[in-house]
């Protein structure tokens, strides 16, 4: 499962990559842009965060392009079934 992830933050940060090079936006002006840093930024395009949902749509928003846009081309991720267990009724 690690490894699912690990690919899965790195496809999101090339493609972020793409999409911000191709804005004409270098690392800085996108940190200034989503308020982050730019380590945070580099960080996220070299796959070394996992970034949340919110990190990627206000990346997305900064950047000018539906959030969808950040997640095309990402592998799909496997997942590993949970057996059911007996669950109690919430009151």
């Amino acid at each position: 499962m690690a490894t699912d992830k690990l690919a899965l933050a790195r496809a999101v940060g090339r493609r972020m990559t793409k999409v911000r090079t191709a804005a004409g936006l270098s690392q800085r002006a996108l940190a200034r842009l989503t308020r982050m840093s730019q380590a945070h930024v580099a960080e996220l395009e070299r796959g070394q965060r996992n970034p949340s949902l919110l990190t990627i749509a206000t990346i997305a928003s900064a950047l000018d392009v539906e959030l969808l846009d950040l997640l095309r081309d990402v592998p799909k991720v496997r997942v590993r079934r949970v057996r059911p267990q007996a669950t109690k009724q919430l009151p």
